[in-house]
C-alpha cells in the first residue's frame, strides 16, 4: 500500500523539526486505524546498530506481533516474513498502517470505497493537464432535469457544470467555426478521429510577389495528434486552389518539413501617401528583429495617343524608439507605370532587436494634369522572434496565392486529425489500432492511454507528459480494462472528441466511460478501472432474509411526472454537424415534456440512439428502488453489481438457509429453516459457499407448504455437498426457490452506504430484468413483469397476450382485423383492450370483452401497441399485458391473376377469364387489359380501388 497523502504531509516535519535535519537519522510514520489518518504519529527513527526491522517496531509500535499492520520502507512493501531479516538504512522512511482483519479487508475496503466515492473513486478532478479548472465530480443522482425530470439511478446523462451557458454545452460542429488563437485557452486534446477546426498557431500574414498578394497561415495540431488529412478551406479541398504550398511540421504520423514562414508577425495598416511631400509614420511592434512595408501604387499619364509613363519617388525611413536620427530604407526609390493597373510591392529589413518607428512620404507634389499619381502604403509587418518550442504539439504552415481566389482572410480552414495509435486488447492480444475499425476510439482504449499518459519529445529529446496521469500498468486494473474494450467493441460504443475547453481529467474519464455504458472508478481505493452495464452480465451475488438485517428492507417508487420522451444532441460524423435524436417514449405521438441530453464523443445516430434509449428506459423500468440493510461480511459486491434478490415481503422467491441435507435413493433433500409455499412450476436455487450465483434445480411439486423439498436431478460432482464436513456446514448454503427457471428478482446495485461502525451497510438497487435490455438494444418496448408470487389482492393478471390479423374481403375491396389472446388469473369479469399505430396515443378498441379474446378492425399496416387491462367485478384494475405487433399482409398491392384465357365465340367475339391463386383473397375494383396491334392480347393487371 502506498502512503496517503495525509502521510505524505505528516513526514514534512515533527513537532517544527525541518525535514531535512529528520531525513539524516529516518522517520517512522505510525497508523494505527485502518482507513483514516486519526492517532497518527511521526516519530523520529532511532535505529540501533544492527537492529532488524522486526525487532524496531516491537520497540516503537504496540501491538505489533497481533500481524495486523502493513509496513513499507521508502515506499516499498515489506512482508511480514521478512521483517526479521530486512535491516533498515538511517535517512529511510519507514511507515506503518494497521490493516483490518484479512477476511473483512476487502469487503470493508469496497464497502468505504462505494460510500465515499459511489464507485467513482479518490481522485475526482485532481490531476489537470493541459487544461485548467476544478471541476468536481457529481452525485450518482437519482433524478437528473433538464427540462423535464428524467430518471437515471443507475447511470446518469453528463450533468452540466455551475455557470456554463448553453453555448458552452453545445456538441462540438464545424457549423460557424473560424481559426482563432484562442490566447490563454487549454491546449486542444484529440481522441479518435475527428474533422476539426484547428487553433492559429500564429497571426496570419500577407505580402506581395510582383503583382500577386500571398497569404501565410500557421495552423496549430494539438495534443495526441498524429496525422493531418483533408485540409480544406471551408468545404473546398485545398488542393483545388492554384500556387498553394502546405508544410507539415511535428506530426509522428507522417514526414515532418520545416515551415519556411514567418510564425510571430503582427501588421498594422500605414495610410495613404498624399502629394503634399508630408512624412507617414507608424510604430512597429516590441521586440522586432525585422521590418516590412507593402506599397500598394497606381501611375500613368494620359496622354494624346494614350497612356504614356508617369514616375513617382517614394522615401522610407526608420529609427529605434526614443533615437534623434533617421537612417535610410528606401532612398528615393522611383517607380514607373503606364497602365491603370494597380502594382504592389513589398520591401523587408532586418534590424536590431528593438522597437522602431518608420516613415514614409512620396517627393512630388501635385499631380499635373492628366497625371495619376497615387500610392498607398498598405502595411506595416513587424517580424518578431518565436521561441515556442511546438516540437509537441505539430504545425500545419500554408502559403496561398490570394490574388483572385481568396477574398479576405484566411480563417475557415478545416481538417481531419487522427490520434496517435493505441493499444486495444482483442481478446487474446494487445494490438496496435491506428484506424476507428481498429479500435482507436474504444472508450477502454482510451481510458488506458489516459491513465498511462500521452507523452511527447520536446526540442531537447525528453519526454513531456501532456496530458494523463502519468500511472504504470501496476498501478491500474489492467483486467477491468480489458473487459471493458471487449465490452465496448461489442457492442459499436466509441468515443471521438476535439477537446478545447477546460476540463478535469476526472471529468474526462467519466464522460469516456460513459460512451461505453460505463462509469469511471477507483477499485481497491487506489487502482483506477471502468465498470459497466450490458445485457446478460452475470450476478455478482445472491441476497435473501438469510443475510439481510432484520426490519431493513423497503421498497420506494418515483411517481413523479417523467419525462415523455428524449432529445439526444451527438455529433454525425457524415456531416459534421450537430444533430438532434428524438426519442418518444412507448404511446406518446408527440413529446411535450422531453428530456435533453447531449451526448459527448458519440458520432453515429445507431450510437445515440441506444445511449438515448438507456437513459429513458430507466424512466420506464427503474422508477422502483429496493432498500436493505446487510452485514459487512456479505459485502463482497459493489456499485453496478447484479444481484438476485428474494424477500417474503414482496414474494420475489422465498429464500433463507439450508439447516440440513442428505441424499437418500438418489434424491436430493433438503431442511429449509423457512417452509415453501406449494408452486405450480417450482424451482430451487442454491448458493454454494465461494459461489456468486445459484445453481437451480428442478423441485418436486408440493400440495401444502411444507420445509423439506426434493430436488429433481443429481448432484454435481466436483461441488461440496452442504454439511458434508465441518469447514462446509449446510447453514453456509442460501436457498431460493421460485416458480420461475431463474429464482430471485434480478436488480442492479445503485449505491452502497456503510453504516458508521462499519458493521453494516445500507445498499439500493433497481429491478433490470431483460425487458429493460431489449428496449435498449432493440427499441421493444414490453412492460416488466412484477415477478413476484402475491396475488393482487384479488384483482385480475393478464399475461401472456399474443396477436393473430386477418385480411378480409368485402366486394372487391379488403379490410383488415386483428384477433388479440390472453391468459388471466384471479378474480376476473371483463378487460378493455387499447391499442395504438406506429407510436400513436394508444385508444380503446374493446371497452368490455368478458372472455380472454377479442377481434378489432384496424385502419392499416403498422407496428400495433395493444394492451389489456383486466378488472374484477368491483371495478378495480389488475395487472396489464401488453405487446407490440407487427402487420405482414395488411397494405399489400393487389396482385396479378395467376392465369389468363382467350376464348373466340361466334360473332368474332372474345371471351377473358383469369382466376387467382392462394389462399390471399383478390380484392379488386376492375381489372386493365392490355392489347397489341392485331388484337392479340398482351397482359391483364389488377387495380387497387
Amino acid at each position: 500500500m502506498e502512503m496517503t497523502r495525509a502521510e505524505t504531509a505528516a513526514v514534512a516535519a515533527v513537532d517544527g523539526m525541518p525535514a531535512e535535519l529528520l531525513d539524516a537519522m529516518g522517520r517512522l510514520v505510525i497508523t494505527p486505524h485502518a482507513l483514516t489518518t486519526e492517532g497518527q504519529r511521526n516519530v523520529p527513527a532511532d535505529l540501533q546498530p544492527g537492529e532488524s526491522l522486526a525487532v524496531f517496531l516491537a520497540r516503537h509500535v504496540p501491538g505489533i506481533e497481533s500481524g495486523a499492520w502493513m509496513v513499507s520502507i521508502g515506499g516499498a512493501m515489506v512482508p511480514r516474513a521478512m521483517w526479521a531479516r530486512v535491516y533498515p538504512r538511517h535517512g529511510q522512511l519507514i511507515a506503518c498502517r494497521a490493516v483490518v482483519a484479512k477476511q473483512a479487508v476487502q469487503l470493508v475496503a469496497i464497502a468505504a470505497l462505494s460510500y465515499f466515492t459511489m464507485g467513482m473513486g479518490g481522485i475526482a478532478g485532481g490531476a489537470f493537464m493541459g487544461m485548467t479548472g476544478a471541476v468536481g465530480f457529481a452525485a450518482a443522482m437519482g433524478v437528473f432535469v433538464a427540462g423535464s425530470m428524467l430518471i437515471n439511478k443507475v447511470l446518469g446523462p453528463k450533468v452540466p457544470k455551475p455557470g456554463d451557458t448553453p453555448a458552452a454545452r453545445q456538441v462540438y460542429s464545424l457549423s460557424g467555426q473560424r481559426n482563432s488563437a484562442r490566447a490563454y485557452e487549454p491546449l486542444p486534446v484529440l481522441w479518435g478521429e475527428m474533422r476539426v477546426t484547428p487553433d492559429l498557431a500564429s497571426q496570419p500574414y500577407s505580402w506581395f510577389e510582383g503583382d500577386d498578394q500571398y497569404m501565410s497561415t500557421i495552423l496549430l495540431g494539438g495534443v495526441n495528434v498524429y496525422s493531418v488529412a483533408d485540409l480544406a478551406i471551408g468545404d473546398t479541398p485545398i488542393a483545388s486552389f492554384a500556387d498553394v504550398n502546405v508544410y507539415h511540421n511535428g506530426f509522428s504520423g507522417m514526414p515532418s518539413v520545416d515551415v519556411p514562414l514567418l510564425s510571430n508577425v503582427d501588421t498594422i495598416a500605414g495610410g495613404e501617401l498624399m502629394d503634399t511631400t508630408e512624412w507617414v509614420t507608424r510604430t512597429s511592434s516590441a521586440d522586432a528583429v525585422a521590418l516590412g512595408v507593402d506599397l500598394e501604387y497606381q501611375l500613368f499619364h494620359q496622354g494624346d495617343g494614350g497612356f504614356q509613363t508617369a514616375w513617382l519617388t517614394i522615401d522610407v525611413e526608420y529609427r529605434a524608439v526614443g533615437a534623434e536620427a533617421w537612417l535610410p530604407w528606401l532612398a528615393g526609390t522611383r517607380f514607373a507605370g503606364s497602365t491603370t493597373d494597380a502594382r504592389r510591392v513589398s520591401f523587408t529589413l532586418g534590424v536590431a532587436r528593438g522597437q522602431y518607428e518608420v516613415r514614409a512620404r512620396r517627393r512630388e507634389g501635385p499631380n499635373p494634369e492628366r497625371t495619376t499619381r497615387q500610392v498607398q502604403w498598405s502595411s506595416l509587418r513587424t517580424i518578431q522572434p518565436d521561441d515556442t518550442d511546438y516540437s509537441q504539439w505539430g504545425r500545419i504552415g500554408i502559403k496561398i496565392k490570394a490574388t483572385g481566389q481568396i477574398s479576405g482572410s484566411l480563417d475557415t480552414l478545416r481538417a481531419t486529425y487522427r490520434a496517435r495509435p493505441l493499444p486495444v486488447w482483442n481478446g487474446l492480444e494487445w494490438v496496435t489500432a491506428t484506424t476507428r475499425e481498429e479500435g482507436l476510439s474504444n472508450p477502454g482504449a482510451i481510458i488506458l492511454q489516459t491513465l498511462r499518459g500521452v507523452y511527447a519529445k520536446d526540442r531537447s529529446g525528453k519526454d513531456v507528459l501532456q496530458w494523463g496521469y502519468g500511472m504504470s500498468d501496476e498501478q491500474i486494473d489492467m483486467e477491468g480494462l480489458k473487459a471493458f474494450m471487449l465490452h465496448c467493441k461489442a457492442n459499436g460504443y466509441t468515443y471521438d472528441r476535439w477537446i478545447t475547453q477546460q476540463m478535469s481529467l476526472q471529468e474526462f474519464c467519466d464522460e469516456v466511460a460513459l460512451a461505453g455504458m460505463g462509469q469511471f472508478a477507483w477499485t481497491d481505493g487506489s487502482r483506477p478501472t471502468v465498470v459497466f452495464v450490458g445485457s446478460g452480465q452475470p450476478i455478482s451475488a445472491v441476497v435473501n432474509m438469510a443475510n439481510m438485517k432484520k426490519a431493513g428492507f423497503s421498497v420506494d417508487y418515483a411517481l413523479g411526472n417523467a419525462a415523455d420522451g428524449i432529445e439526444y444532441q451527438y455529433l454525425d460524423r457524415s456531416t459534421w454537424e450537430t444533430k438532434t435524436l428524438r426519442v418518444t417514449a412507448p404511446g406518446v405521438t408527440t413529446m411535450l415534456n422531453p428530456a435533453r441530453v447531449t451526448g459527448e464523443g458519440v458520432t453515429s445516430e445507431a450510437h445515440a440512439a441506444v445511449l438515448a434509449r438507456y437513459h429513458l428506459a430507466q424512466s420506464l423500468y427503474q422508477f422502483k428502488t429496493i432498500n436493505f440493510q446487510a452485514d459487512i461480511e456479505h459485502l463482497d459486491y459493489r456499485r453496478l453489481s447484479v444481484l438476485s434478490v428474494s424477500h417474503d415481503l414482496t414474494q420475489w422467491g422465498y429464500g433463507g438457509r439450508v439447516l440440513d441435507a442428505w441424499i437418500e435413493s438418489g434424491k436430493i433433500h433438503l431442511q429449509l429453516d423457512e417452509p415453501v409455499p406449494p408452486m405450480l412450476s417450482p424451482h430451487m436455487g442454491l448458493r454454494i459457499p465461494g459461489e456468486r450465483d445459484y445453481r437451480v434445480w428442478p423441485m418436486v411439486a408440493m400440495a401444502e407448504a411444507s420445509d423439506v423439498v426434493e430436488l429433481v436431478g443429481e448432484w454435481p460432482a466436483g461441488v461440496p455437498f452442504p454439511g458434508d464436513d465441518l469447514e462446509n456446514p449446510a447453514h453456509d448454503t442460501l436457498w431460493c426457490a421460485d416458480f420461475k427457471p431463474t429464482p430471485g428478482y434480478r436488480v442492479r446495485v445503485t449505491s452502497i452506504e456503510p453504516e458508521k461502525d462499519l458493521a453494516g451497510a445500507g445498499v439500493t438497487c433497481v429491478p433490470e430484468g431483460p425487458e429493460f435490455w431489449d428496449y435498449v438494444l432493440n427499441g421493444t418496448y414490453v412492460p416488466a413483469p412484477n415477478g413476484s408470487s402475491i396475488p393482487q389482492l384479488g384483482r385480475p393478471v393478464a399475461s401472456n397476450l399474443r396477436a393473430q390479423e386477418q385480411v378480409n374481403l368485402q366486394g372487391d375491396t379488403e379490410w383488415y382485423e386483428l384477433h388479440a389472446q390472453w391468459d388471466v388469473e384471479g378474480d376476473y369479469d371483463h378487460a378493455q383492450v387499447w391499442a395504438g399505430r406506429d407510436g400513436s396515443e394508444l385508444r380503446l378498441v374493446d371497452g368490455r370483452a368478458t372472455g380472454s379474446r377479442t377481434t378489432f378492425r384496424i385502419d392499416g399496416a403498422g407496428e400495433w401497441l395493444i394492451e389489456v387491462r383486466p378488472f374484477n367485478p368491483s371495478g378495480q384494475v389488475g395487472r396489464s399485458a401488453a405487446v407490440l405487433y407487427i402487420t405482414r399482409m395488411a397494405d399489400l398491392p393487389p396482385r396479378n391473376p395467376g392465369s389468363f384465357v382467350v376464348q373466340q365465340v361466334a360473332g368474332g367475339m372474345r371471351r377473358f377469364a383469369w382466376a387467382y391463386g392462394g389462399d390471399r383473397p383478390a380484392a379488386l375494383a376492375g381489372v386493365q387489359i392490355c392489347y397489341l396491334p392485331g388484337d392479340v392480347p398482351l397482359s391483364v393487371a389488377s387495380w387497387e380501388s
